[in-house]
């Protein structure tokens, strides 16, 4: 289990920051989905927990978004596309990153509860829920911005989408340091 909550954790890395050049991503998002996707496919071989592959269905979905995103974004870098598309693109891959995100944080959850680790369930509910509503608020800003030409929000906007990051590396990094036992995932 410990492999799959690395690939997540690094694929959630690769999607999260992004290197330009010359209007190219480094490292596209649609590899760091792929990760994500990957992680939880091993992760869903190993435990019972269907939230784990709930998750990793949306993952799957949400890696083929990706891939379009970075052909809008090559294709935006050169302007042609409308801002209402691009607008709307972004809050339909926000969207689709909570609902993965949310199953994430509920398997996590199941798995500490199956394992006796109550006060970690604890901390990741309290996480899960920060992370929804602030990745609400994030989305509602971005239909702001996009569609009310609202700029000025960007300066709101920033600094909720830095926590939102620091909520979902907190929880992985915290899941990637628990010794999972094989036996009782199954």
């Amino acid at each position: 289990m410990k492999k799959g909550f690395d690939n997540i954790f690094y694929g959630f890395l690769i999607i999260s920051f992004s290197i330009n050049i010359g209007g190219i991503r480094i490292l596209p998002g649609f590899l760091g989905a792929l990760l994500i996707f990957l992680g939880l496919s091993k992760i869903s071989k190993i435990s019972d927990i269907n939230s784990f592959k709930k998750a990793k269905n949306i993952s799957f979905v949400l890696f083929l978004a990706y891939i379009l995103n970075d052909i809008f974004e090559f294709i935006n870098s050169i302007e042609i596309i409308d801002t209402m598309v691009v607008g709307t693109y972004m809050v339909m891959m926000n969207t689709l990153g909570m609902i993965a995100f949310y199953y994430i944080f509920q398997a996590i959850i199941e798995y500490y509860n199956e394992n006796d680790l109550d006060e970690l369930a604890s901390d990741t509910k309290l996480n899960q829920t920060l992370y929804l509503i602030m990745e609400f608020i994030n989305i509602i800003l971005i239909n702001f911005i996009m569609f009310f030409n609202k700029l000025y929000l960007t300066f709101v906007w920033w600094p909720l989408s830095i926590l939102i990051l620091c909520c979902l590396l907190g929880v992985l990094s915290q899941t990637r340091k628990i010794k999972f036992d094989e036996a009782k995932c199954s």
